[in-house]
């Protein structure tokens, strides 16, 4: 998690100083906004204030990449298919075997459109991920009234994903020094059973190490609640930051 978060999070800029209440209300403002927009030249112009974001954090462009890739991975299906499923006036073919693909201008910018979007949402995110360490992250949310429960569930799940990350590696390594070759086909009965063994052990091992956290957590006092510090009163500056940056996207929809 360190990796995540705190790394990147400690650098000292003015960005890093504003209150996590007011960048989480903002860039979350600002992404509902951007993601109505259907004018090319307002996108751009939210992606380069992003961006400046960004670079005034110094963030790493490998960063931002890592975050896009992953966002692409899961969106890039609908990019790549809209020029192929929309109606309208069609400007290229493509010939896959017997199958014949005619994109359209209008599926062209519906997917351009829809990259720029996706772009302009996961340079906003960056830039309060980069920003905000992620136990400040989570007291703001809290500070916010978001729901308890939701809260503690994020924490718990950011938190030991990377245990149970680790734990995988052990079984693995454990598996390997007696002399398992996992260069079979994920369909060979002998991976599937492997596979599902590991995933067995891996749940058992998790609930296991659950409970002894959630005893470990109430032998130190543990109520139902976690304390978080507490946040000082909003300066001026930040108001002006989240008041700016909520205007800047209110205006890119008027101008459109």
């Amino acid at each position: 998690m360190e990796l995540l978060f705190e790394n990147i999070s400690k650098v000292n800029t003015p960005i890093h100083k504003i209150d996590a209440r007011v960048k989480i209300v903002s860039i979350i403002v600002y992404i509902l906004v951007a993601s109505t927009l259907r004018s090319v030249p307002a996108l751009l112009t939210g992606i380069f204030a992003m961006a400046v974001l960004v670079m005034a954090a110094r963030t790493p462009v490998s960063y931002v990449g890592r975050r896009l890739l992953w966002v692409l991975l899961f969106g890039g299906v609908l990019i790549v298919l809209f020029p192929f499923i929309t109606p309208g006036v069609s400007v290229l073919k493509v010939k896959l075997w017997f199958i014949s693909l005619s994109a359209t201008e209008e599926g062209i910018d519906k997917a351009v459109t829809l990259f720029l979007r996706v772009f302009s949402a996961v340079l906003a995110l960056t830039v309060l991920n980069s920003t905000t360490g992620f136990r400040d992250l989570m007291d703001g949310f809290k500070h916010l009234r978001v729901p308890g429960l939701l809260v503690y569930l994020l924490e718990f799940t950011v938190r030991y994903l990377f245990v149970l990350k680790d734990e995988l590696d052990r079984m693995k390594l454990a598996r390997k020094s007696r002399g398992y070759n996992f260069k079979k086909s994920i369909v060979h009965p002998d991976a599937l059973k492997t596979l599902s063994q590991m995933v067995a052990v891996l749940f058992l091992r998790s609930v296991q190490r659950g409970e002894r956290v959630f005893y470990a957590m109430l032998s130190r006092g543990y109520s139902g609640e976690m304390r978080c510090c507490g946040f000082c009163r909003l300066k001026k500056t930040d108001l002006c930051w989240g008041s700016v940056l909520i205007a800047f996207a209110l205006c890119l929809k008027i101008a459109e």
